[in-house]
């Protein structure tokens, strides 16, 4: 899947007239296989070259990736410490040099900065991976792998937290939803890489483990299911002073388990308290 810009992009066409309207930045063709990664750090390739650009450069690509594109916002935000006339040569210095490095991943058209119409844009990638998993269709499996999906890491901005939050919720969720969608249609293995995914990212959410405990008696492997509770439950203890939800007792005891009740003399946590402290 591509990042899609607008209609007249201002890309060349298959007949390779410019399509009037903007102008992508950069000489040269425009390359169609530029790949754009924010997930888990800046990384760009170009014909699966890797590209360099220094850092007002990358910032002014995530900004425009994450749906910053005005020039004058651009400007402001990159150079809040210079006056108007100096921002904007430094941003049209900034911009020629992006162009540069790698033809096509941006496009200026009037007042606004876009992504070129044929990058491809991880966070697009992921947005798209959840929408389908909501519709009942997993697909993309890499998203289910335990890594490091946070956006940006290494930048501790507000302009960064808020998406990062928001991507990471909708990885999360989705996760929990490809987890139960695989093990209602048999296929457990899957099912659990989904549900290591979710306790990887987040251990201390009860979501992820009580899906992980689903599978473990899915498979018939009650035992498994037991350690996990186990583990989970200790884990609980010693972080947050508190024990597993009576859903997730109640999911065990269901299955023929009799936990005991005097195992764990601490508060119960409260539905909302499953939620990792940041």
């Amino acid at each position: 899947m591509r990042h899609q810009t607008g209609a007249g992009s201002g890309t060349p066409n298959r007949q390779g007239q410019q399509v009037e309207g903007s102008v992508p930045v950069g000489r040269g063709d425009v390359d169609r296989t530029i790949a754009l990664q924010l997930l888990g750090g800046f990384a760009l390739r170009r014909h699966g070259t890797p590209v360099t650009l220094n850092g007002p450069g990358q910032q002014l690509v995530a900004f425009v990736a994450l749906g910053r594109t005005r020039r004058t916002g651009l400007t402001r935000a990159l150079f809040p410490d210079s006056d108007d006339v100096h921002a904007m040569g430094r941003f049209r210095t900034t911009l020629w040099r992006v162009g540069t490095a790698c033809p096509g991943l941006l496009v200026v058209s009037g007042p606004c900065v876009s992504l070129g119409e044929e990058v491809e844009l991880d966070v697009a990638r992921l947005t798209s991976w959840a929408v389908h998993v909501t519709d009942g269709f997993v697909g993309d499996v890499r998203f289910m792998t335990p890594d490091n999906w946070d956006l940006l890491p290494d930048v501790d901005e507000d302009w960064v937290s808020g998406e990062r939050e928001r991507l990471r919720e909708l990885r999360f969720h989705a996760l929990i939803e490809a987890a139960d969608l695989l093990r209602s249609r048999g296929r457990l293995g899957a099912a659990m890489q989904a549900c290591l995914g979710c306790v990887a990212e987040e251990p201390l959410r009860e979501s992820g483990q009580r899906a992980a405990i689903a599978v473990h008696l899915a498979e018939g492997d009650v035992e498994a299911a037991y350690r996990r509770y186990r583990r989970f439950a200790e884990l609980l203890r010693r972080e947050l002073g508190v024990r597993p939800s009576g859903a997730l007792v109640g999911l065990l005891e269901a299955s023929g388990l009799r936990l005991d009740a005097h195992a764990h003399r601490f508060p119960s946590a409260p539905r909302a308290a499953c939620v990792t402290p940041r």
